[in-house]
């Protein structure tokens, strides 16, 4: 009986738990064959060459996992950890540890794809807001993420 109440809870508790998350994506098509884009993206601290929010990157490494401390123009701090990394494949993972953004439990993916004689530029987040509404939580993410594709396509484009 117990086991029976128990199952019938179980998808409500998967269905409370996945509506609370919240999604960001954002890809955009380069002209830069994949290789040139995935130079910029697949270097893990290259993020201050190209994102314009970031300032400076300091990669560390630490029981065998790879980290980034990102100091944001203008102050604040994001600490990111790397959770997957391919670079036959193009894409690698990484969450947030700490940081001044309206943001907690995000993790996100960056991509590459090849399209005609160009590229996908692709990055992903799933989270939750956290002290904001979740407009504002997606609102600030995807003008990051917008602002890095963006600049990625530029640079990769010369």
């Amino acid at each position: 009986m117990k086991i029976k109440s128990l199952l019938g809870a179980l998808p409500l508790a998967i269905l409370a738990t996945s509506a609370f998350a919240l999604e960001v994506k954002v890809a955009k098509d380069s002209p830069a064959p994949p290789e040139a884009a995935w130079a910029a993206i697949g270097d893990w601290c290259g993020i201050a060459s190209w994102h314009p929010a970031v300032e400076k990157c300091e990669a560390s490494a630490k029981d065998g996992a790879n980290f980034r401390n990102l100091f944001l123009k203008g102050g604040g701090e994001v600490f990111e950890k790397q959770l997957t990394f391919d670079k036959a494949k193009m894409t690698y993972s990484y969450s947030i540890e700490k940081s001044p953004l309206p943001i907690q439990n995000y993790s996100a993916v960056m991509t590459v794809t090849p399209k005609d004689k160009g590229s996908t530029i692709s990055w992903t987040a799933k989270f939750d807001s956290k002290g904001v509404t979740d407009e504002e939580a997606v609102k600030t993410i995807t003008g990051m993420f917008e602002a890095g594709v963006g600049a990625l396509v530029t640079k990769t484009s010369k």
